[in-house]
């Protein structure tokens, strides 16, 4: 943070003698602000900014003392594993691997005292001594304010031992200590800024700060990056794939996401209206503690006196307390909801639900009873509670199907490009949903888009759900049977349906009919346990079983290998390696051997685009940005022989000129 353009200023505002005075004072401001994270600058200096508009000596003397005092009191803080706000990965990185060695001696000084004392007799003791074990190791994560791996309430010993190994295990890996770090610090940063008021429509940063929207944009093109240096390779068909083509592919692809979630609610909607249901449209709000800032009337934003300091995390556990007692008591009454909420972000960050409900006749208007009861149990008497808490509008045919009432906020919290948001304005946070040429040229969403985005994922928020409208498992794994065996037997109902063959040929697949199959043939899954790094036995779906026969959908066996480089004349270059110097920034890339210059190590996880790559051409190490032909980042003519040629030949040059099996002599 440069203050050359203030201590200019004050040349003439101060006498020579003060000069010196005010230089000192604005070295030290300097100082302060660079121990803080970039998203304190812009606010702290607005107080300067504002006594330079004032021109009194005095009122600009308090400011630069009161910026000082507070970025001094922000470097003070420490997060978790000791960390100050202004912690890169790096740090993260180091502090993980420096908790976990001091766990895992932990636990083997504790396992040594166990063995000198002779070691636990009976298997009641070995019992005792694991959940001893646990229990001091959950202690070590509390000195690093993180939360340890969870036990279930499980009275069966042998699970329960089994859980106790699997947990120690996590406290013992680094990896697991870097997520853990990595996620809790920027809740950590993400609470102080909104606690101190730097986040809003009104202070320019609505939903979430710049710098967690900024770490997360980084962090998407990054994984991407990553991605596109692996491969999924299956031996039994004897083919590769680029993992980038295969995520691109699925659900995690916003626009396929956004169209399986319209299709899932345009086939409850005509599932709900074949059986005589009404829709309600419904909106959550939680209690005025949890709102940084207030808004009245005429749209004057201003600090909310009654804010708690509670975070977006905080509200949304809220709402979930209150939909599920919600739903508890609706199950009392044998009141069967169907539908889809969304949690949507206001422009201070605080979560609010949008529910789209449908049920019978003479029970819709009970449950928005039993809604709006629980909705006021917390603070009914301020102000505004009775008409903003809870708001229902009854869903009516003549404006729009109720699919379209809740569009836009898939839309908005997807993608939001190619719909009818594309070069609106968001009401909330005043941004344009389209994107600018830089988000453009960095393959970025719109700043609207993403910021919301960013605001789920540091916070863990779950922005969409569906309740009691059949398994999306269950209609994906229909989807990858081939014709053969979904077409025929108890199963052909909900294939035709999952597969775009129902709907009287139109060619579009309709949940509606998927919901309808399932009634009259339910669709189970077929689950394997495998075993993982931590001991513990994970679930994984293999296929479905209908009418007492079983569909396997996973025949196959896969695994991720670096993506591997065939030279000019066939030579196996090798995996990708990406190398870092002494103070572990990162120099290059490299899948050839040759390291660049100032290299001290390398590893196989990418950190992000490269800013050199080995130039064969060349034969030396360029800027990638002016990368030769023949350039290691470059790809080659794909394979042309008749029997490996397309995406799925195993031997293809991804990277190369020509694959093994038809390089040149």
């Amino acid at each position: 943070m440069n203050l050359n353009a203030y201590r200019k200023s004050a040349n003439g505002y101060f006498s020579p003698q003060l000069r010196a005075r005010a230089n000192r004072a604005l070295q030290r401001a300097e100082f302060a602000l660079l121990k803080t994270p970039h998203l304190m600058h812009k606010h702290v200096l607005s107080r300067i900014d504002a006594a330079y508009k004032n021109g009194s000596r005095s009122g600009l003397w308090s400011a630069w003392e009161s910026v000082e005092e507070a970025a001094r009191a922000f470097s003070c803080f420490e997060g978790p594993a000791g960390l100050p706000m202004a912690a890169d990965e790096a740090s993260i990185k180091k502090q993980a691997e420096q908790w976990s060695k001091d766990c895992e001696h932990m636990v083997r000084r504790v396992l040594g005292t166990l063995e000198q004392a002779g070691g636990p007799q009976s298997l009641k003791e070995r019992h005792h001594a694991m959940l001893l074990l646990y229990s001091d190791c959950c202690s070590f994560t509390g000195l690093a304010k993180i939360e340890p791996p969870s036990i279930s309430r499980t009275k069966d010993p042998d699970r329960a031992e089994r859980e106790h190994a699997s947990a120690i295990r996590r406290m013992k890996d680094e990896r697991w200590w870097f997520r853990r770090i990595k996620r809790a610090h920027a809740r950590w940063v993400e609470a102080i800024a909104q606690r101190n008021g730097f986040i809003g429509r009104n202070v320019g940063d609505p939903y979430v700060s710049s710098t967690t929207l900024q770490r997360y944009r980084a962090m998407r093109r990054s994984n991407r990056n990553v991605l596109d240096g692996l491969v999924a390779v299956c031996d039994d068909l004897d083919i590769e794939i680029p993992l980038l083509d295969a995520v691109d592919s699925s659900t995690a692809n916003p626009v396929n996401r956004r169209n399986e979630m319209m299709t899932r609610l345009r086939g409850i909607e005509q599932w709900s209206t074949s059986r005589g249901m009404v829709g309600h449209f419904w909106t959550i709000t939680c209690p005025s503690r949890f709102h940084r800032w207030t808004q009245d009337g005429l749209g004057n934003v201003t600090r909310n006196p009654n804010y708690d300091g509670s975070t977006p995390r905080d509200a949304q556990e809220y709402l979930r307390n209150v939909w599920s007692r919600v739903r508890a008591e609706l199950s009392r009454q044998k009141i069967a909801i169907v539908g889809m909420r969304v949690a949507e972000p206001h422009h201070d960050g605080c979560p609010h639900w949008h529910a789209l409900v449908f049920a019978a006749p003479g029970e819709i208007d009970v449950a928005a009873d039993v809604m709006q009861r629980y909705a006021l149990t917390d603070s009914p008497n301020e102000p505004g509670a009775s008409t903003r808490r809870f708001v229902i509008e009854t869903i009516d045919p003549e404006k729009g199907s109720a699919t379209a009432y809740i569009a836009k906020y898939i839309a908005k919290h997807v993608d939001g490009t190619g719909t009818s948001l594309e070069g609106e304005t968001d009401r909330e946070s005043g941004l344009l949903f389209i994107q600018d040429e830089g988000e453009r040229a960095n393959n970025d969403r719109p700043e609207a888009i993403d910021r919301v985005c960013a605001w789920a994922s540091v916070w863990g928020i779950r922005q969409f759900q569906f309740f009691r409208a059949g398994s999306v498992s269950a209609w994906r794994e229909l989807r990858r049977l081939s014709k053969d065996d979904g077409s025929t037997g108890k199963l052909c109902e909900a294939w035709k349906a999952a597969n775009a063959e129902s709907f009287g040929g139109m060619g579009r697949s309709d949940w509606g009919d998927f919901l309808k199959a399932i009634d009259r043939h339910p669709v189970e899954l077929i689950k394997e346990h495998q075993e993982n790094s931590y001991g513990e036995q994970v679930p994984r779906i293999v296929g479905i079983m209908c009418g007492g026969r079983v569909y396997i959908t996973h025949p196959h066996s896969w695994r991720i290998e670096q993506r591997r480089r065939m030279g000019r004349h066939g030579e196996d270059m090798g995996a990708w390696k990406w190398y870092y110097d002494k103070n572990g920034r990162y120099v290059g890339m490299s899948n050839c051997g040759i390291e660049p210059a100032g290299a001290s190590g390398c590893t196989d996880v990418a950190p992000g685009h490269a800013s050199q790559v080995f130039d064969e051409g060349k034969g030396q190490w360029v800027d990638s940005k002016s990368a030769g032909p023949k350039s290691a980042t470059r790809a080659g003519p794909t394979c042309a022989g008749t029997t490996h040629a397309g995406t799925s030949c195993r031997h293809k040059a991804t990277h190369g000129d020509y694959c093994r099996q038809h390089a040149p002599s």
